[in-house]
């Protein structure tokens, strides 16, 4: 490092010093980017107003959470890639949609928890995204909604108000575009249901872990930065990810699915104190930062931006739910349902009623035929005797 200082200093002079000089001190400390970032007050306020609209729809927080002492038989590691209890790494592409990814993943998770198929459990990103954007629709279009900061909580929101999850073969990702649309039959389609949600404090490890495996994962939101990923040097395996300043600033939404208590602390770019790390299901493919790694990567417990923020967990149902149809089209259904029964419960025709009915019935003779005025005065006998029936 000293011969490239040199090195630059006397071939570029004065301003080639300055430019060393401004390099190393973003080296050291980087520059928070505010366009893209959000405070972990907002991260935190988010949750807590996604809590108490749980609450207000019913849903019991945190419902399931054990009560017992969690420093016991608790697991020094936990990875649930070797009990087919995580779904695959999706890739978010150039979207800015990794709030909709981790929670999908979150609520993927939360069904293998809860015994529903195996690890090829996909729900639809792009319809969790539609619903979001349709919960806060503000007059911009889909694609500019997908390319921006939004709320990280929308798509709970959503799915509280009826809208999603769905499965990804009825929604699947395509092309987003500015008139990207989803008929509101489908955008109601709810083929599963959340039950919970509910926060919890990450720097309470221990309880994270309970919680953990009881609904199979957390979201959070970090500070990422480029310079602290490392993947292995032949490409293969988790990359490690610690951010060594502290910081309010996040920029990244993710699913927490596992820990190891002794993941190295030299494993990291900088090394932390303590020993320690989550581990983390990313939305950047399965290539994961830089095309290293497996998609998924550790972050160290003592991340600078991970102190004294709040974690989202969730619950879902263990059966698939029948649809909820929108507001109108039930009104339209209860409607005709009203309409037959009341033609159902109509009183029964009177008897002027029944012998009007059975006139207008009787067939019209326009003329008689000779040799057939016995057969004419027969038919007419037995319309007489019809109608004196009634």
């Amino acid at each position: 490092m000293g011969n490239r200082i040199r090195f630059y200093c006397s071939r570029y002079g004065l301003t080639g010093f300055l430019s060393v000089c401004i390099l190393l001190l973003s080296l050291k400390k980087p520059v928070f980017a505010k366009t893209d970032s959000f405070s972990v007050m907002q991260w935190n306020r988010e949750l807590q107003a996604l809590e108490t609209l749980g609450k207000k729809a019913g849903n019991e927080i945190g419902a399931e959470r054990n009560v017992q002492s969690v420093t016991e038989h608790m697991p020094v590691s936990y990875d649930p890639r070797h009990r087919q209890l995580v779904t695959p790494v999706r890739d978010q592409q150039d979207w800015a949609l990794c709030w909709d990814y981790a929670g999908i993943a979150l609520m993927e998770s939360a069904l293998l928890k809860k015994g529903y198929g195996r690890a090829d459990v996909d729900l639809s990103e792009l319809h969790g995204a539609y619903a979001a954007y349709c919960l806060q629709a503000d007059g911009s279009s889909f694609s500019q909604f997908c390319r921006r900061t939004n709320t990280r909580t929308a798509l709970f929101e959503a799915a509280l108000a009826g809208m999603g999850p769905v499965p990804e073969t009825e929604v699947p990702m395509r092309q987003i575009t500015d008139d990207f649309m989803l008929p509101e039959q489908e955008l109601y389609r709810q083929q599963y249901k959340v039950l919970s949600v509910g926060t919890q404090p990450l720097a309470d490890t221990n309880a994270c872990k309970m919680q953990i495996l009881q609904t199979g994962g957390l979201m959070i939101s970090y500070y990422s930065y480029g310079l602290y990923y490392r993947n292995r040097a032949d490409g293969s395996g988790d990359s490690s990810y610690y951010f060594p300043h502290v910081t309010k600033s996040l920029n990244h939404t993710v699913e927490v699915v596992g820990w190891d208590d002794t993941y190295k602390a030299e494993h990291f770019v900088k090394m932390p104190q303590k020993d320690g790390a989550w581990l983390v299901k990313n939305s950047w493919g399965q290539k994961g930062y830089k095309g290293g790694g497996s998609g998924f990567y550790w972050i160290s417990y003592e991340d600078g931006s991970l102190q004294k923020q709040l974690a989202l967990s969730v619950q879902m149902s263990e059966k698939p739910v029948q649809d909820k149809l929108p507001e109108a089209e039930s009104s339209r259904q209860e409607e005709e349902q009203e309409e037959e029964e009341k033609v159902i419960s109509d009183p029964p025709p009177t008897r002027e009623e029944r012998k009007e009915c059975a006139l207008w019935q009787m067939p019209v003779i326009e003329e008689i035929q000779p040799g057939r005025k016995h057969a004419v005065r027969d038919r007419l006998s037995m319309q007489r005797k019809l109608v004196n029936r009634f």
